[in-house]
């Protein structure tokens, strides 16, 4: 199977143009290179500021990463929603970009998730629901 190079600062940079709202970008698929497995897809996970709605920035984002990686299958996910797995989760990724001046937001949000995350498993693990690491 063939691997799909991806531009991730070309990518970068057109989310930042079209899609200012967003304060900063996650990504997972591809590696640190752009390199991107045949068979995998790309998750964007984005954090928005909070003058936009969630439809309006989902139907703002998902033509434009479209435009930016044609052909590549995309998902998209708002940080500002997502549950605390799914955002520590998501804070493993390859960072794709912090806007000018978000730096503090994504720090803030970096060190409220993995917060959030482990009282979520102590929570668990409390409950029974999974057992100590």
């Amino acid at each position: 199977m063939k691997s799909t190079l991806i531009d991730l600062k070309n990518v970068a940079k057109i989310l930042q143009e079209k899609c200012p709202f967003i304060k900063f970008a996650l990504l997972n698929g591809p590696d640190e290179n752009g390199c991107l497995n045949a068979s995998a897809k790309l998750d964007l996970s984005v954090f928005v500021g909070s003058g936009i709605g969630t439809w309006v920035a989902i139907e703002k984002i998902l033509p434009v990463i479209t435009v930016a990686v044609p052909e590549v299958c995309c998902e998209v996910t708002l940080l500002n929603l997502a549950d605390p797995a799914t955002r520590y989760r998501a804070m493993q990724d390859i960072c794709l970009f912090i806007q000018k001046g978000q730096e503090d937001v994504f720090h803030e949000f970096d060190l409220r998730s993995r917060l959030d995350y482990r009282i979520m498993r102590a929570q668990k693990r409390r409950r029974g629901l999974v057992e100590d690491e």
